[in-house]
């Protein structure tokens, strides 16, 4: 599922309301999104830090006090939402920049990590990688990227000769104009 979730500092909990209508939402076949064996939730959730001091934590390196204050990680369990997991931010926020460059846009906001990838608690999911790209410079936000292993099991109620296998895919052409690095600048292979 990707979203993107209202702005704002402030609004905290109109973005917990709208999480919870897209978790009952119905899909296709009357089933709910809940309903499925493995779901992610990513995209802009504009989820924003409590503090006023994130730009000297920056600086200083101090994501543990960051997370803390992470509207996302320090409110979720006051509203009744399904357990999502995220794997560990080892990276500085990814948003505001001033665009086509690396440097943070302080004038209005403060930094935040906004983009972020979330998977349900009994999903059958292991991340394998979760960082942001900073070479890239399109806009206020710096993407990020998540590598998941993922297993899926056989559909006992379908005719079909589906079974539970490895299957390679090639994403080569989607990617090939996109250079990824992590955080130590090492280049990733995705495919």
């Amino acid at each position: 599922m990707n979203c993107h979730l209202s702005h704002g500092k402030d609004n905290v909990h109109k973005r917990f309301e709208e999480l919870k209508l897209i978790f009952n939402r119905i899909g296709k076949d009357d089933i709910s999104i809940m309903g499925h064996d493995i779901k992610f939730l990513y995209g802009d959730l504009n989820f924003r830090i409590d503090l006023d001091t994130t730009c000297q934590l920056i600086k200083d390196n101090k994501l543990d006090e960051m997370l803390i204050n992470d509207q996302l990680l320090s409110q979720s369990h006051k509203y009744n939402l399904p357990i999502l997991n995220e794997a560990p931010i080892l990276f500085p926020p990814t948003y505001k920049f001033i665009p086509k460059t690396s440097e943070y846009n302080l004038s209005k906001r403060p930094p935040a990590w906004c983009d972020r990838i979330l998977w349900f608690n009994n999903d059958p999911v292991k991340f394998i990688a979760y960082d942001y790209i900073p070479s890239l410079c399109f806009s206020d936000h710096k993407p990020i990227y998540g590598i998941y292993l993922v297993t899926v099991q056989k559909n006992q109620k379908e005719e079909s000769s589906f079974m539970q296998e490895e299957v390679k895919v090639d994403h080569k052409e989607a990617i090939e104009s996109c250079d990824l690095r992590d955080t130590q600048g090492k280049s990733i292979k995705c495919w």
